[in-house]
């Protein structure tokens, strides 16, 4: 048996524990926190033009989802239920459907789409070009985005989005993310 990405134990005190873990934010923290930026945040709907006003934003920094390869709002139903069983009462609008709302979700899964796989991938590249033509218009200098999937046809949707907000792409980094610490001889 080969493990190429073993998980660390966090009660350990050695390298990846949660205590190295925390000394590493502490350090990176106190050595940013002497530059001067401001940050805002909002729950809105990240499709909605009008949550900031026209160039308000100086910089966005996005993770959008992962084309057909995490069906968020199916893995909330699994924490929703227990939350609206607890807190169903304190926030009686928050927890009026039986479950997660799933129409609006910004995925390519095709069971969300009577199993029509080109209705899929439309209905995520649509929203995501609502996305980021919401950013466009919000934002005055740069925008990051994280996208990490294998497939092709996610980053040409992806890149078919960014460009139909008349965004402009100047640069792509491939980035491996997993450090591997494989156990091979």
């Amino acid at each position: 048996m080969v493990f190429d990405y073993p998980e660390s134990n966090p009660f350990c005190n050695s390298s990846g524990s949660a205590l190295n873990q925390l000394e590493w934010l502490t350090r990176y923290v106190e050595s940013e926190g002497e530059q001067p930026f401001s940050t805002e945040l909002r729950n809105a709907s990240s499709g909605e033009k009008s949550q900031f006003p026209e160039k308000y934003l100086s910089c966005v920094v996005t993770d959008p989802p992962y084309y057909d390869a995490i069906a968020y709002a199916d893995l909330s139903d699994f924490f929703y239920v227990w939350l609206k069983r607890t807190l169903g009462e304190v926030f009686p609008l928050n927890f009026a459907t039986p479950q997660t709302p799933k129409t609006q979700e910004c995925t390519a899964l095709k069971h969300h789409h009577d199993g029509n796989l080109e209705s899929a991938k439309s209905h995520f590249e649509n929203k995501l070009l609502q996305i980021f033509d919401a950013i466009e218009h919000q934002t005055s200098d740069i925008v990051s985005i994280m996208f990490a999937h294998q497939s092709t046809e996610a980053w040409t949707t992806l890149c078919n989005s960014i460009l139909g907000a008349r965004m402009n792409i100047t640069g792509s980094w491939a980035t491996d993310t997993e450090m591997t610490g494989a156990l091979k001889n």
